[in-house]
């Protein structure tokens, strides 16, 4: 299982070449981005280590089950409407801004409500499915749209229309000292344990995550390579002038003996599936939480019908981002994103802490022991209910 984190991971870290990471980023570049990337890189890597460390003390449960253990009903039910708001909220306005620019870009002809509503129904079935389906469907996606975003980055770096004396000029502003809304965008890239929230509940009981150390190392990479690579492309003066600065940026790639020429098709291409997997996975989360608010309700490992509960949230969801296609514009995504940004970091620190310091108060061999014990027992159940039924076979024989 393993692997599956790693995937979550990556996909939230490539996935802020698209959105606003690299705008908030940006406008600040001489004015304390370069030092705020170091906070965030030491932030985001504590966070992400609390965090999967609380989690890891638990497999088998996810966070609503977490709660339940050391907490009144209505302080669980709370925090889990808000855990289910900051997932639908991430996911919801990450599909709006990625229909904007899709529209923008490949179909501004079209009414950008009739794109939302191809992507939305896409999302909806993805959203509605099992969480070991998804997980699934994230490692298909992943193995796929890594290299390519890989291939991009390395054909940007190769590139000699990089101004490498542009990107060592705002190298030198690493002095000043950084700003609140530059650490939001930068911890943003390390994210991707969030996921974990649910999906911790198909970790086996003696699940251990190995390889940490790819956190920083991983997050850092794409985190530098976000800010820096536009500004070589555009220079230190005129990278702020465009909203969606990646985009222009892969534009500015040809592929000389490529099928497709145009390095921004294939950049469109990548972030449409990534996009479609992220909406798919935070809309899933929220409808977790959602019907975990009610203590009847019981996780289903993967189903084979659908309940009719996903449905129905995820086509309200589905309703409000076409309500919101109406109202939203560039400018406004730009300024809720920075504020989102602030706020998400702040809520992600402190459920950090706060699981990191509700899970310390019982050892994580009694937790472990508990899971490993109740799932032993369900094992010699149906041991002993296999073995009941051979013998009373062998005694009609």
């Amino acid at each position: 299982m393993n692997r599956y984190f790693y995937y979550s991971f990556v996909m939230v870290a490539m996935l802020n070449l698209m959105l606003f990471v690299p705008s908030v980023l940006l406008s600040e570049r001489t004015t304390g981005a370069v030092s705020s990337m170091l906070v965030a890189i030491v932030v985001g890597t504590l966070t992400a280590y609390a965090a999967t460390s609380a989690l890891a003390r638990y497999p088998g449960r996810g966070v609503p089950e977490i709660l339940r253990l050391r907490l009144p009903e209505w302080i669980v039910k709370m925090i889990l409407a808000i855990y289910a708001f900051m997932f639908f909220f991430a996911s919801s306005f990450a599909l709006i801004a990625f229909t904007i620019l899709l529209n923008r870009v490949l179909t501004p002809d079209l009414p950008v409500w009739n794109l939302m509503l191809i992507l939305g129904v896409l999302c909806i079935y993805g959203s509605t499915r099992s969480s070991m389906t998804l997980l699934f469907m994230m490692e298909i996606t992943i193995l796929l749209l890594t290299p390519l975003v890989l291939f991009v980055l390395f054909k940007g770096f190769r590139s000699p229309d990089v101004a490498w004396n542009a990107i060592y000029a705002v190298a030198r502003y690493v002095n000043v000292p950084p700003t609140l809304s530059s650490i939001a965008a930068g911890t943003f890239i390390f994210t991707g344990y969030t996921n974990m929230a649910i999906f911790n509940r198909l970790n086996p009981p003696n699940f251990r995550l190995k390889g940490r150390w790819l956190i920083p190392l991983f997050g850092s990479g794409i985190l530098l390579t976000t800010f820096f690579l536009p500004i070589g492309y555009h220079g230190t003066m005129a990278v702020d002038r465009y909203t969606y600065v990646w985009a222009q940026t892969a534009d500015s790639m040809t592929m000389s003996f490529g099928f497709i020429e145009r390095v921004l098709f294939l950049f469109l291409l990548v972030y449409l599936g990534l996009t479609l997997l992220y909406t798919s996975v935070g809309w899933h989360q929220s409808i977790e939480f959602l019907r975990s608010m009610s203590k009847s309700y019981r996780f289903e490992v993967d189903f084979s019908k659908t309940p009719k509960a996903n449905w129905w949230i995820s086509c309200v969801f589905f309703g409000i981002c076409i309500a919101s296609m109406f109202v939203l514009n560039e400018q406004t995504n730009q300024i809720i994103a920075e504020r989102w940004l602030i706020f998400r970091m702040f809520v992600e620190l402190a459920t950090a802490i706060f699981l990191l310091v509700l899970t310390r108060k019982r050892p994580a061999a009694d937790a472990m022991g508990d899971s490993i014990g109740s799932t032993q027992g369900d094992a010699m159940g149906d041991s002993k209910g296999d073995s009941k039924k051979s013998a009373k076979g062998e005694a009609k024989a």
